[in-house]
C-alpha cells in the first residue's frame, strides 16, 4: 500500500512534515516556504527566447483608466526564418477578434541588425516588411517584437 493512500481518509494532522521533506528532497525537490516574487515570473520576451522551439508567443490584454479611456494592446514575438543570403521577408501579424480600430504599432529586430516598415495597417491586421543590413551566411531565424496598441473611449 502506497503511502499516499494512508493520508486519504484521515487529517493532515497526521502526516510527519518532516517524513515528507526527507522523500521531496531524496527525489530532488528542494521544498520552499516562501512564495515566488512577481519579479521572478519571467517576461514575455524572456518566455519566448528560453524556448527555442516556438516561432511565435503573444498576449492580449485591456485597460480602462480613470477616464473610461479603453486601451488594447497586443505583444507578439516572431522568428522569423531567412534563407542564407536572403536580406528581405514580409511578416504578417493578424488579430482575431478585430480591433476597434487600426493601432499604433512599434516593431523591433530583437536579436538581428535591420529597418523595419509597416505596410499595411488596419484593424484586423498589420503587414511589416523586414529588410536586413546584410545577408547572413546560412540560412537562420531572426526573432521580431511587436506591440501593437489601440484606445478608444469606452
Amino acid at each position: 500500500m502506497s503511502d499516499v493512500s494512508t493520508t486519504s481518509g484521515s487529517s493532515w494532522d497526521q502526516v510527519n512534515l518532516g517524513d515528507l521533506e526527507a522523500r521531496l528532497n531524496s527525489l530532488g525537490g528542494e521544498p520552499t516556504t516562501e512564495p515566488a516574487a512577481e519579479s521572478e515570473t519571467p517576461t514575455l520576451l524572456e518566455q519566448f527566447m528560453s524556448h527555442p522551439t516556438l516561432n511565435f508567443l503573444g498576449s492580449r490584454s485591456t485597460d480602462t483608466d480613470h477616464e473610461d479611456q479603453q486601451t488594447e494592446t497586443i505583444v507578439e514575438y516572431h522568428r522569423v526564418s531567412f534563407a542564407a543570403d536572403q536580406t528581405r521577408t514580409i511578416l504578417h501579424l493578424s488579430f482575431q477578434p478585430d480591433l476597434a480600430k487600426a493601432p499604433s504599432v512599434e516593431v523591433n529586430l530583437i536579436d538581428a541588425d535591420g529597418r523595419i516598415r509597416i505596410t499595411q495597417n488596419t484593424r484586423f491586421g498589420v503587414r511589416i516588411e523586414i529588410s536586413l543590413l546584410s545577408g547572413l551566411p546560412t540560412a537562420s531565424t531572426v526573432c521580431v517584437e511587436a506591440i501593437c496598441t489601440t484606445a478608444s473611449a469606452y
